[in-house]
């Protein structure tokens, strides 16, 4: 009897111990799904918030071009600095970062840099350009271009935005990601452009 009595309470005692373990594994599961949707979310706004930025730059670029267009239209330009400016149009986007190599803030400083070299250069073009106030289409993208660039700095700042919640994210679930498995459990932090406004 006594012996039946002992077999029973560890019986019940391993059957508590089982649902307390399958409790627990629940839980964990629980949350590294949680943490996958979390992901999954924050990467997802991190790359509409770049397709954003990139669309509207590709836009300036374009516009820069239409820009040099309508001063080819125009009576008298300075053909040397209209074909300086058109060179280094069309080669912008080949030095522009992307996700990864925005790491190394001196790709971000140098493409920058060419912007503004471009659009001083195009603008001094557009203003000894004879004739150009007869062509409407260029005050309005002239007034474009200068909308769109001052705009960089909100397009960085909601990207940063996404990308620190991103970070802070993969920096409080290393175990949960770990469980995942790939991709997951090798994903880094993203580089910000670290934009205060």
């Amino acid at each position: 009897m006594r012996n039946l009595t002992l077999i029973l309470l560890g019986f019940i005692l391993l059957s508590v111990s089982c649902e307390r373990s399958s409790n627990e594994g629940e839980k964990t599961t629980k949350k590294a799904d949680k943490i996958k949707t979390e992901i999954d979310t924050y990467n997802d706004s991190l790359s509409r918030a770049w397709k954003e930025m990139i669309r509207s730059d590709d836009q300036k670029i374009a516009d820069i071009k239409r820009l040099l267009l309508e001063v080819s239209y125009t009576d008298s330009y300075n053909i040397v600095l209209f074909d300086s400016a058109l060179a280094m149009q069309k080669a912008l986007t080949s030095k522009r970062y992307d996700q990864v190599s925005m790491g190394d803030s001196k790709k971000i400083d140098f493409y920058d840099a060419s912007t503004d070299s471009l659009l001083r250069l195009t603008m001094k073009v557009v203003s000894t350009s004879k004739g150009i106030e007869n062509h409407p289409l260029a005050e309005q993208l002239v007034n474009d271009i200068s909308n769109a660039d001052n705009d960089v700095v909100m397009y960085r700042k909601h990207y940063d935005d996404w990308a620190k919640q991103y970070n802070k994210c993969l920096e409080n679930n290393p175990k949960q990601l770990k469980k995942l498995g790939e991709p997951y459990s090798s994903l880094s932090k993203k580089p910000l452009f670290e934009i205060g406004l």
